[in-house]
C-alpha cells in the first residue's frame, strides 16, 4: 500500500511539471481569442467584473478604426507576455490599457511603433521581469493620458503642452519633447516649473536631458523680468523632485546690469511665504565684485548667490565677501563672511566675523548675525547663542570684553546702542575688562584635563615656532579625538584666548592667552573689574559715542574696583561713562574700607589706580566700638555726622598692585586739600532747624591714612564752630557717645549773652547729633527759668523747666504774680516771646483765689495766656486771656459752672465776651454771635442768648428779656430728638438744678402744636419737664384737635396725655369723644382711642347707631372704629344685631365693611344671605341676620360695603363698584324699608345639584317676608349629555314655529347675561339677538341646550321646589340665536330620594320638547314623532355618558306621553294649590326605559 502511494505522488509531480513546461498561447482567430480572453480573466475575477471589462474591451477590438494588423499585433504580444507566465491582472490589463489609449489619442504611428518595438525586445529578454515591462507601459500611458513624463508614489513631472514622439535605437527608447514648453515637478504638496525648456527623457535609466531651459523667482516674491536665469544642457533623475545646473546665465535687475555666470541647484520645498522660499539656489563663479553703494556710505567685496527670496553676496573660506560700511571717509565697521543675503530692504548674514574700527583700536567679534534694515538705516550685530555667536566682543579700545546680545546702530547717527535682543523685560549685559582674572574661572577651565588647555596651546604654538596651527594639529599633538579638541578650543575662543576659524580650521594665538597664564603665575599684575548692567527692556545696556568713543554704560548698580582694600564704586542711576584703557568717572557714592563718599565727577584712573574726588558732597565713616561681636570680629558703627565741602584723592592701593599680590595695610589713603564742614541741618535734628549757612563746625585739611581701621579714639578734628546763637569759638571735634561729632564745654562765669543779647545763659554747653543743648540757667524780662536740658535752636529755646517765677507788677506794665514748676518752654527771643505751658501743676495766680491749666506767653507789653481758668464756682475756657493786675479779660471765651469746685459743670456756654472782676465779685458776658449756645449740662438742655450775668457769690445765671421774643431751649437728651421752645425769661438755679422759663406761648412735639394756658415750663434735671394742664393740641396737618388736654411732654417726637375731641356725625350734630389714651406712634404719628358706649347713643347719622372702640390716627382725616353698628328703621321684623366691623367712616357717606364671615358685637355668627334648607327644604333671606342651620345653603350672599340708599329707601351691601354705578355687574342685597322685604340681584346658586346634568342661573330674587314669599326671576342655562343631531332637530323645530320674538329689554337681558359671560361679551350677544344665526359671541363653555333669557320661578316650601309655569324668553339653543317667547313649565325639585327636574318647552301648540332627569336617567319627549323614533333608535351604548371613576352615571331615554301628561297635570294643580300646600307626586315614578 505505502509503495502505491508513493507511485502515485510521483506521477503527479511528473504531470504537474509537463504542464508547468507549457505555455499558453492565445488562438490567431479572433472569435476564439475572445473566447480565450475571457476565459483567461474569469480565472482570477468574478464574472460579473470580466463581463463589465470585456464588454468594453469588445467595443475597443470591433471598432472599425482597429486594423486587423493591431489585433494580430495584440494577439502576438499577448503571446510573449504568456512566454514571460504573464497574468490577467495586471499584465494582460496593462498592456491592453496602454494599447487602447496610443488609439483613442491617435498618437501618431511612427512614435507608436518605436514604442511598441521597444516593448517587444523588453518582453522578450529574460532578465527583463513584468514589473519593468509593466512601469514602462504605465509610463507610457500618463504620457498620454495626463501629460505626465514620469512620476513615482512621490514626486511627478509633467510637461504643458505635453506634445512628444519616441524615438527607439534597439537599445534605448527616448521621449522626445522638441518644445519649447512648461516642465513642472510636484512633490510635498507644492511644485517647481521649469520654462522654455525641451529634451528628452530616456525611459530605461529615468534620466531627462535637457537642451534648454530658464528658471525664475517668482516664488520667491521677483518679478519674473526681475530675477531669472538660463540654462543650458543639463540632466535631471526624474525620481528625484531636484535637480542641478552648471552652465548658467544669471539676471538679478535689481542689483546688475549685467549678468552672472554660475551654477544652479532646485529642489521642491514646501514654502508657506515667498519670504520662506530658499530655491532656486544660484552661485556665481569665482569672479569677484565690488558694489560701492549698495546703500548709502556702504561698499560691497564678493561674489554672488541667489537662494529663494535671498540674495546673497558669497565668498569661500579664503576670500569671504566683504561688507565695509564708512564713516568719515574711513572704513568704520568691517563685516566679513561666506554668504550675504542682499535684498532691497535688508543684508543679512548669519556668520559674520566684524571689526568696529575706534581709532587704531577696534570692537571684535568672531561670528554673529549680521542684519542691515535699509529703511531704517539701522546696523544690528546680534549673537544668536549658536556657535561662535556664544563668544563676546572684545574692545580693545576700552580693553574690555562686552557680553551683549545686539549692537544697534543707526547710521545717521552718532551713538551705537548695546542690549539685549527685544522681547524680554529686562536687558542683561556684563563689560569685563581684558585684564579680569579669577582663580576659579582658571580652574574651572582646566576641568578634569591633566594639562590645563592654556598652557597646552602654548606648548603647542611653540612646537611650530608661533605660526598658527589647525585644531586637527593640536590634536594629533596631544594625542586627543579631533572632535574633543575641536569642542575646546571653540569654548576657548569664546573667551577670547584664541582665535578659531570653523570654516579652515585654523587657531591663532591671542594675547589674551599669554596673560592668562602670567595671572595665574603671579608675574603680572591683574584687575577683577567687571561691570554688571541690567536695564529695563527699552534701556539699552550701553550706547558709544561715535564723537569721542566714550561707553555710557546704564544700569550697573556697583562697581567692585577692589576686593583685598574693600572698594566699591555705587553710581547714581546706575550710570557710569566709560572711556578708554577702563578709565571712567561717574556721580554717586563710593564705599572705601569704612568711609562712603557722596559726589559727582568721581573719575577712576586706572593706570594710577586711584579715585581723584574734586567734589565730593559729603563723607561718612564708620568706627570700631571696642566691642566684638558674635564671631569675635570688631563691631563697627557708622559715625552719624557726615563732613561736606570735601574734596582730594583716594588712592587705592599701589598702582601696580590691583591684584592685591603685596599686603600693603596704610591703604586705602585719604587726603583731604580744602577747608571741609561739618553741618547739623538733617530732617532727625530738629527737623533741618540748624541751617548749614549759618551752623556749621570748620575742619582743617586732614589725611586719613588705613581707612579699613577707624575707631573712636583715632578721629580729632582740629576746627572752629559758628552758630549765630553763642560767640564763634575753636574747638576739637571727636565721636560723641551718640557716634556724632561734636563736643562738651563750660560757658565763661559771667555766661554767654544768648540770641544777640535778648538773653544770658550760664553753665554747661554740649553739640552732638542731638543738637545744641545746656544745663544752666536762662533769665528773660523779670522771668527766671531752670533747666538741666536746654535745647538751643537758631531763633528757638526749648526746656522742661523745673522752676519758673515771675514777679508781680502792678506799674508800667501789669503782671500778675505768677508761680509754677515742671512746665515747658518755648522761647522765641527774636519774636520776643516766650511761652510757657503748665504740665503736672497748675499755674497759680492772683494770691492763689485762681488757677491756669493751660500756657502763658511773655511778652514786653505785658501777660497773655490760654487755657482754663478756674475760680470757686465756675471756670473759663479762652484762647486768649489778658492778665492784669485783678482782672482777667477774654475776647472769646467759654463759660462753664459748677456746684461747686473745678468739676461738676451744671451749665456753659462758648464764644463769649468775658470779664471777670476780683474786686467787684461779679462777671459779665456777651455772646459774640446773636443765639449763642448756653449749655445745661444738668438738665441736658441748651438754650440761645445774646448775653448773661453771674453773681459770683449766690451762684445764680439771669438770661432773656420780658416781653422778647424770648430765648430758644433745646434738650440735648439723646432720647428727646432736640425738644426745643422759646421762653422769654428764664433763670436757672445752681443750687436745685432747675431751669424755670415763663411766657411760653407753645411747644412744637412729634405731629402737633401743645397750645399752654400759663405760659410756665419747669425743667428738671436730666431733661424732665413737669406735666402741662389744660392744653389744647392741634395737628400740623390741621385735621384734627383735641382740647382740655393733660400732656406729659417726653421728648420731641413723644408726648402722652388725655383730652376730649368733637365728632359731626352725618346729620351735623356735634358728638364730644372723650380720648383716654393719647400717643405718639413708632413712626411719629399722633394716635388717640377711646370707648363709646350704649348711653351715649352715638349714631353715625339717623340710619347708623354706634357701640364699641373709637381711634384717632393723624394721618387720617376719619376717625377709626371697631365695634358694632345697628341700622335704624321702623320695621319690627327686620335686623336688629350690632354687625360688628372695623375702619374708617365718613360721616357725609357711611360705608360699614362687610366681609364673608360676619359677626355681631356679642361674637355672633350672622349673615346676608338668601339660604336654602337642606332638611326642613325651604329658602329664606337673612340680612345681617342668624342662620337656621349651619348646613343651609348659600343662593345668593351679600358682600362689599353696607349702605343706606336714601333714594330707594334700602340698606345695601355690594361691592363698592356696585354702589357707585347700578348697571355694573356684582351681587347686590337690599333690605327695603318699604314693605321690609329682602331682595337680591346678581349671580345665582339654585342650591340643587344635578349630577351630570349642569345649569346656571342669574337674576333676580325677592323675599316678601309678610307673606313668607319668594320669586326668582332669571336667565337660565342648562346642559347635559345628548344626540347632537336631536338638538340640531330640536334647533329647526323651533325655528320653524309660530312662537314670537322675545320682548325682553335689552338692559334686562344685558345685564343678567353680564353676570355669566361679562359685560363685554354680553353687550355683543345683545347685539346679535336681532339676527338668526349662529352667535359668535357667546362663549364655549356656557353654549347649552337650552338658554333662557328669561324664567320666572316661585319657591313652593311645601313641595320643596322652585316652580316656573308661564312665558320665558328662549335665548340660544347651543349657540343657534332663536330670541323666542316660549312657554316654560317646570320644577327644580329638591328631595331626600333624589333632587330632579321637569322641563316642558313649547314654541307654540305643536311643537314641544320635555325633559325629566332624576338619579342618572335624563328621558325625553318631543312633539315630533320622527325624532322620538330617532332617539329610541339610537343605541344604548351610545345614549350613557362616559364618566370617570367615581361620577355619576349619566344616560338618556325616551319619555312615555303618560310622563308628559301627569307632568302638565302637576304643574296646573300646583298652580292652583296654595303655597303651603303640595299636590300628589304623580311624576315620580320608575323611569322605564321605551324601546
Amino acid at each position: 500500500m505505502k509503495r502505491f502511494i508513493l507511485m502515485f505522488g510521483l506521477l503527479c509531480l511528473c504531470l504537474y511539471h509537463a504542464d508547468a513546461q507549457q505555455v499558453y498561447q492565445f488562438s490567431a482567430k479572433y472569435d476564439e481569442f475572445l473566447v480565450q480572453l475571457k476565459d483567461r480573466f474569469e480565472l482570477t475575477s468574478e464574472k460579473k467584473e470580466v463581463k463589465t471589462y470585456m464588454d468594453a474591451f469588445l467595443q475597443f477590438w470591433s471598432s472599425p478604426e482597429l486594423p486587423d494588423a493591431a489585433r494580430d499585433q495584440i494577439i502576438a504580444t499577448l503571446n510573449l507576455l504568456n512566454v514571460k507566465k504573464a497574468q490577467p491582472y495586471p499584465d494582460y490589463d496593462t498592456y491592453l490599457s496602454t494599447y487602447r489609449v496610443f488609439v483613442e489619442t491617435k498618437h501618431d504611428a511612427q512614435s507608436f511603433n518605436a514604442w511598441h518595438q521597444a516593448v517587444s525586445d523588453m518582453i522578450k529578454k529574460p532578465r527583463v521581469a513584468l514589473r519593468t515591462v509593466n512601469r514602462l507601459m504605465d509610463v507610457a500611458r500618463n504620457q498620454l493620458q495626463k501629460g505626465i513624463i514620469y512620476a513615482t508614489p512621490s514626486v511627478s513631472w509633467s510637461a504643458t503642452p505635453a506634445f512628444f514622439s519616441y524615438q527607439y535605437d534597439g537599445e534605448q527608447l527616448k521621449a522626445v519633447y522638441p518644445g519649447p514648453f512648461e516642465m513642472t515637478c510636484k512633490a510635498f504638496n507644492d511644485s517647481i516649473t521649469i520654462f522654455n525648456t525641451s529634451g528628452s527623457f530616456a525611459l530605461n535609466d529615468l534620466v531627462w536631458k535637457a537642451d534648454k531651459g530658464s528658471l525664475t523667482w517668482e516664488r520667491a516674491g521677483f518679478a519674473a523680468s526681475d530675477v531669472y536665469a538660463t540654462l543650458d544642457t543639463f540632466q535631471i533623475k526624474l525620481e528625484k523632485p531636484y535637480f542641478e545646473a552648471s552652465n548658467v546665465v544669471f539676471y538679478n535687475r535689481q542689483f546688475f546690469s549685467f549678468p552672472l555666470k554660475g551654477s544652479i541647484e532646485h529642489k521642491v520645498a514646501g514654502i508657506k511665504t515667498p519670504e520662506d522660499a530658499v530655491y532656486p539656489k544660484f552661485r556665481s563663479s569665482g569672479e569677484r565684485f565690488r558694489i560701492d553703494n549698495i546703500h548709502p556710505n556702504m561698499v560691497y567685496e564678493g561674489g554672488f548667490s541667489q537662494h529663494g527670496a535671498k540674495f546673497l553676496g558669497s565668498g569661500t573660506d579664503g576670500e569671504p565677501a566683504r561688507i565695509n560700511i564708512v564713516r568719515n571717509d574711513t572704513v568704520f565697521v568691517e563685516a566679513r563672511s561666506r554668504f550675504f543675503a542682499l535684498r532691497k530692504d535688508y543684508i543679512t548674514s548669519t556668520d559674520a566675523e566684524v571689526y568696529i574700527r575706534l581709532d587704531s583700536a577696534f570692537i571684535y567679534h568672531p561670528g554673529l548675525l549680521f542684519k542691515f534694515v535699509m529703511n531704517d538705516n539701522e546696523l544690528h550685530l546680534i549673537r544668536n547663542g549658536e556657535g561662535l555667536a556664544q563668544s563676546p566682543y572684545f574692545d580693545t579700545y576700552h580693553n574690555i570684553s562686552l557680553d551683549v546680545e545686539l549692537i544697534r546702530w543707526q547710521l545717521h547717527t552718532n551713538t551705537i546702542n548695546f542690549q539685549m535682543v527685544s522681547g524680554a523685560a529686562q536687558n542683561y549685559a556684563f563689560f569685563e575688562s581684558l585684564s579680569y582674572y579669577r582663580e576659579n574661572f582658571y580652574n574651572q577651565l582646566q576641568g578634569m584635563d591633566a594639562i590645563h588647555p592654556l598652557q597646552g596651546l602654548k606648548n603647542c604654538s611653540r612646537y611650530f615656532h608661533g605660526h598658527p596651527f589647525t585644531a586637527a594639529d593640536y590634536a594629533k599633538f596631544l594625542g586627543m579625538p579631533q572632535h574633543q579638541v575641536r569642542q575646546q578650543v571653540m569654548n576657548l575662543s569664546f573667551f577670547g584666548f584664541i582665535g578659531y576659524n570653523v570654516d579652515t580650521d585654523m587657531i591663532e594665538i591671542r594675547d589674551r592667552l599669554e596673560d592668562y597664564l602670567q595671572f595665574r603665575l603671579g608675574k603680572k599684575d591683574y584687575d577683577v573689574i567687571r561691570f554688571n548692567s541690567t536695564t529695563e527692556a527699552r534701556v539699552p545696556n550701553a550706547q558709544l559715542d561715535l564723537q569721542n568713543y566714550d561707553l555710557r554704560l546704564n544700569g550697573v548698580s556697583n562697581i567692585s574696583i577692589c576686593d583685598h582694600q574693600n572698594v566699591v564704586f555705587f553710581p547714581r542711576e546706575e550710570k557710569i561713562l566709560l572711556k578708554q584703557n577702563r578709565n571712567f568717572s561717574f556721580d554717586g557714592s563710593i564705599n572705601a574700607g569704612m568711609l562712603n563718599f557722596f559726589g559727582d565727577g568721581f573719575k577712576f584712573s586706572y593706570d594710577n589706580f586711584r579715585i581723584d574726588m574734586e567734589v565730593i558732597d559729603s563723607m561718612r565713616m564708620q568706627v570700631q566700638t571696642g566691642d566684638l561681636d558674635y564671631f569675635g570680629q570688631p563691631q563697627l558703627a557708622f559715625v552719624r555726622s557726615t563732613i561736606a565741602d570735601l574734596s582730594g584723592y583716594l588712592q587705592i592701593d599701589k598702582p601696580n598692585n590691583k591684584s592685591g599680590r603685596e599686603k600693603n595695610p596704610q591703604f586705602p589713603i585719604l587726603k583731604s586739600d580744602k577747608t571741609s564742614k561739618v553741618y547739623y541741618e538733617k530732617p532727625e535734628i530738629y527737623d533741618n532747624a540748624y541751617k548749614h549757612e549759618h551752623f556749621y563746625f570748620a575742619l582743617d585739611t586732614f589725611t586719613l591714612t588705613n581707612v579699613n581701621t577707624l575707631n573712636r579714639q583715632n578721629i580729632n578734628f582740629a576746627g572752629q564752630f559758628t552758630s549765630g546763637i553763642f560767640p564763634e569759638f575753636r574747638e576739637m571735634l571727636t565721636v560723641r557717645n551718640d557716634y556724632s561729632l561734636g563736643f562738651k564745654r563750660k560757658t565763661p562765669d559771667d555766661g554767654f549773652p544768648a540770641y544777640g543779647g535778648k538773653a544770658n545763659y550760664y553753665q554747661d554747653i554740649d553739640l552732638s547729633n542731638k543738637g545744641l543743648h545746656g544745663n544752666g540757667k536762662l533769665t528773660y524780662l523779670t522771668s527766671t527759668a531752670y533747666s538741666e536740658d536746654f535745647l538751643f535752636l537758631p531763633d528757638q529755646v526749648l526746656a522742661q523747666v523745673h522752676q519758673f517765677t515771675m514777679e508781680k507788677q502792678a506799674s508800667g506794665v501789669q503782671f500778675p504774680d505768677v508761680s509754677a514748676k515742671y512746665v515747658d518752654m518755648d522761647f522765641h527771643p527774636y519774636s520776643d516771646d516766650m511761652s510757657v505751658k503748665s504740665l503736672e501743676e497748675n499755674f497759680t495766680m492772683y494770691n492763689s483765689e485762681a488757677q491756669l491749666k493751660g500756657s502763658i506767653q511773655v511778652k514786653p507789653t505785658g501777660l497773655e495766656g490760654k487755657g482754663t481758668f478756674y475760680m470757686l464756682h465756675g471756670s473759663l475756657v479762652s484762647p486768649a486771656y489778658q492778665f492784669g493786675h485783678h482782672t482777667v479779660l477774654a475776647d472769646s471765651s467759654d463759660f462753664n459752672l459748677s456746684t461747686g469746685g473745678v468739676e461738676g459743670v451744671a451749665f456753659n456756654t462758648t464764644n463769649l465776651i468775658s470779664n471777670i472782676d476780683f474786686e467787684t465779685r461779679m462777671g459779665t458776658f456777651t455772646a459774640k454771635n446773636a443765639g449763642n449756645k448756653v449749655d445745661f449740662t444738668e438738665n441736658r438742655y441748651i438754650s440761645y442768648i445774646d448775653r448773661f450775668s453771674w453773681d459770683m457769690d449766690r451762684n445764680y445765671i439771669y438770661l432773656g428779656e420780658k416781653g422778647s421774643k424770648g430765648n430758644r431751649f433745646v434738650s440735648t437728651h439723646r432720647r428727646q430728638d432736640s425738644l426745643d421752645f422759646y421762653a422769654p425769661l428764664a433763670r436757672y438755679d445752681v443750687g436745685l438744678k432747675m431751669i424755670e422759663a415763663e411766657e411760653v406761648k407753645n411747644i412744637h412735639v412729634a405731629d402737633v402744636n401743645v397750645f399752654l394756658t400759663n405760659g410756665i415750663v419747669r425743667i428738671r434735671p436730666d431733661a424732665v419737664m413737669d406735666p402741662l394742664d389744660s392744653t389744647t393740641i392741634e395737628l400740623n396737618n390741621g385735621l384734627h384737635k383735641m382740647y382740655n388736654a393733660n400732656v406729659t411732654i417726653e421728648g420731641k417726637k413723644s408726648y402722652k396725655g388725655r383730652g376730649w375731641y368733637d365728632f359731626v356725625n352725618g346729620n351735623g350734630k356735634v358728638l364730644p369723644i372723650r380720648f383716654d389714651q393719647i400717643k405718639v406712634d413708632d413712626d411719629v404719628h399722633t394716635t388717640a382711642s377711646g370707648v363709646i358706649t350704649p348711653s351715649n347713643f352715638f349714631t353715625f347719622d339717623k340710619h347708623f347707631a354706634y357701640k364699641g372702640k373709637v381711634a384717632l390716627n393723624a394721618l387720617d382725616t376719619l376717625l377709626s372704629f371697631n365695634g358694632g353698628v345697628q341700622l335704624l328703621h321702623p320695621c319690627p321684623s327686620g335686623p336688629q344685631a350690632y354687625l360688628q366691623f372695623e375702619g374708617l367712616v365718613d360721616p357725609q357717606k357711611i360705608m360699614i365693611p362687610v366681609g364673608d364671615k360676619l359677626m355681631d358685637a356679642d361674637r355672633n355668627d350672622i349673615f346676608a344671605d338668601f339660604f336654602l334648607t337642606k332638611d326642613s327644604v325651604h329658602l329664606y333671606s337673612s340680612f345681617l341676620e342668624s342662620q337656621k342651620d349651619y348646613s343651609d345653603m348659600s343662593v345668593l350672599k351679600g358682600v362689599g360695603f353696607l349702605r343706606y340708599n336714601a333714594s330707594n329707601a334700602s340698606f345695601d351691601i355690594a361691592p363698592k363698584h356696585r354702589h357707585e354705578r347700578a348697571d355694573t355687574t356684582g351681587t347686590i342685597l337690599q333690605f327695603l324699608e318699604s314693605g321690609c322685604n329682602v331682595y337680591g340681584e346678581g349671580r345665582l346658586n339654585m342650591a340643587i345639584d344635578l349630577d351630570q346634568v349642569m345649569h346656571r342661573a342669574a337674576g333676580t330674587v325677592l323675599h316678601q317676608r309678610d307673606k313668607n314669599q319668594i320669586t326668582v326671576s332669571s336667565c337660565y342655562g342648562i346642559d347635559f349629555f345628548f344626540n347632537e343631531e336631536v338638538v340640531e332637530a330640536i334647533k329647526s323645530m323651533f325655528l320653524n314655529s309660530k312662537a314670537k320674538n322675545s320682548s325682553l329689554s335689552a338692559e334686562t337681558f344685558e345685564k343678567r347675561m353680564a353676570e355669566i359671560i361679562g359685560r363685554p361679551a354680553a353687550k355683543a350677544l345683545q347685539a346679535e339677538r336681532a339676527s338668526v344665526g349662529e352667535s359668535k359671541s357667546l362663549p364655549d363653555s356656557v353654549a347649552g341646550i337650552f338658554s333662557f333669557a328669561n324664567v320666572d320661578w316661585t319657591w313652593r316650601t311645601a313641595s320643596s321646589s322652585y316652580v316656573a309655569n308661564g312665558v320665558a324668553d328662549l335665548t340660544l339653543i347651543r349657540k343657534q340665536m332663536l330670541n323666542r317667547q316660549v312657554t316654560v313649565k317646570a320644577e327644580l325639585m329638591r328631595k331626600r330620594s333624589g333632587n330632579s327636574i321637569d322641563l316642558y318647552v313649547a314654541a307654540d301648540d305643536e311643537k314641544w320638547v320635555y325633559f325629566s332627569y332624576k338619579a342618572g336617567i335624563m328621558q325625553v319627549l318631543t312633539s315630533d314623532q320622527d325624532l322620538n323614533l330617532k332617539i329610541q333608535t339610537i343605541k344604548s351604548e351610545e345614549r350613557k355618558m362616559k364618566t370617570r371613576m367615581g361620577e355619576k352615571q349619566f344616560s338618556y331615554i325616551l319619555a312615555p306621553n303618560s310622563k308628559v301628561a301627569r307632568f302638565l297635570q302637576r304643574i296646573e294643580n300646583l298652580n292652583n294649590a296654595p303655597e303651603d300646600e303640595d299636590v300628589m307626586d304623580a311624576v315620580d315614578e320608575e323611569a322605564v326605559p321605551v324601546e
